[in-house]
């Protein structure tokens, strides 16, 4: 007889790790969920400054693929949560002061992008018909983020590996690429 492990429990089990060499930004995912969780006040809010953008997911971590959809709503919305979750009271809930506090590190720009790229090479090197199928499906979503594009442009400019703001926006200026670094 041959014991195998459930697949799908080793899968839960690389995305925990994954989760775990986040802390900060599985702080901001935990926290600003539950600021808008149970809190119509709150999402009233949110739905007036960002119309068109659908509220913080809430990932189940017995489901892993929810933290990572999570950790990609961050990547691309993240400069309008630090705005909304700013203009919250800290003082109505910690949750709030822990993810005000979490959203302005500046490590969290790219500690998201870390994820994605991490992600995005793990599923690269996917066996099989079905691996390519997921991988395949990966680059599509990212390929259709324009403002992903962007940011990564912004990251390496930051970062010093790059300094060509060829490609960014023709009314990005240089103090907006800073204003960003704060974030």
């Amino acid at each position: 007889m041959v014991h195998v492990t459930c697949a799908a429990h080793g899968l839960h089990r690389t995305a925990e790790e994954v989760r775990g060499q986040f802390g900060t930004i599985d702080k901001i995912i935990s926290n600003v969920k539950k600021i808008f969780k149970k809190a119509p006040s709150r999402v009233q809010t949110f739905k007036t400054h960002a119309p068109n953008i659908p509220l913080p997911p809430e990932p189940v971590i017995t489901r892993w693929g929810t933290w990572l959809k999570a950790s990609i709503y961050y990547c691309e919305y993240y400069k309008q949560i630090c705005e909304i979750v700013e203009m919250l009271d800290s003082e109505d809930a910690s949750s709030i002061k822990i993810a005000k506090k979490n959203l302005v590190k500046t490590c969290v720009k790219t500690e998201s992008l870390d994820i994605l790229e991490k992600v995005q090479v793990q599923l690269q090197m996917a066996q099989g018909n079905d691996g390519q199928k997921v991988y395949k499906k990966f680059e599509t979503v990212l390929n259709k983020n324009s403002g992903l594009k962007i940011l990564k442009q912004i990251s390496k400019i930051i970062g010093g590996e790059s300094d060509n703001m060829d490609t960014l926006p023709e009314d990005l200026t240089t103090n907006d690429l800073i204003g960003n670094q704060e974030y």
